[in-house]
């Protein structure tokens, strides 16, 4: 019979980090829906590395925070803001400091009756970054919204 290795080796390191970088994640999913569904978009830039890059049906549409920030809010305006919903989470780490999620999601926007009606699924395919400094927040780098799967 084989002995477990003795706790606190490299391996109890690797997969407190992991469970660390797969927090992030949900957690960063979480803030994101709630800042675009209440319309603080500003606190999406808190979300975001400084080269955040968001691509849309193939396409770049934003480069940088500011810019990221900028086209969310265009897309989302008070009228048309509902509930995002993200299921389905799969988190690869694919190295250090660099986390791989893929998620789907439900966009709820109002209905002609004030209700909430599904208008929008799809799958985020999202980078993230451990940022630098004493915090070493996660950040997500890179966000491609793939529209009807």
């Amino acid at each position: 019979m084989t002995e477990a290795p003795p706790p606190g080796g490299s391996q109890d390191a690797e997969l407190i980090s992991s469970l660390m970088a797969e927090s992030a994640v949900r957690r960063i999913h979480a803030a994101y829906s709630q800042a675009c569904d209440d319309g603080r978009f500003e606190a999406l830039g808190t979300l975001f590395a400084d080269d955040v890059e968001l691509v849309v049906r193939g396409s770049v549409v934003a480069r940088g925070r500011e810019a990221a920030c900028e086209w969310i809010a265009a897309a989302q305006p008070p009228e048309r803001r509902g509930r995002h919903l993200v299921a389905n989470t799969v988190i690869e780490s694919s190295g250090p400091g660099t986390t791989v999620a893929v998620a789907d999601f439900v966009f709820l926007a109002p209905g002609p009756d004030g209700g909430l009606v599904v208008a929008t699924v799809g799958r985020y395919r999202d980078r993230f970054v451990a940022g630098d400094g004493a915090s070493g927040r996660w950040m997500l780098a890179r966000r491609e919204m793939v529209m009807g799967r």
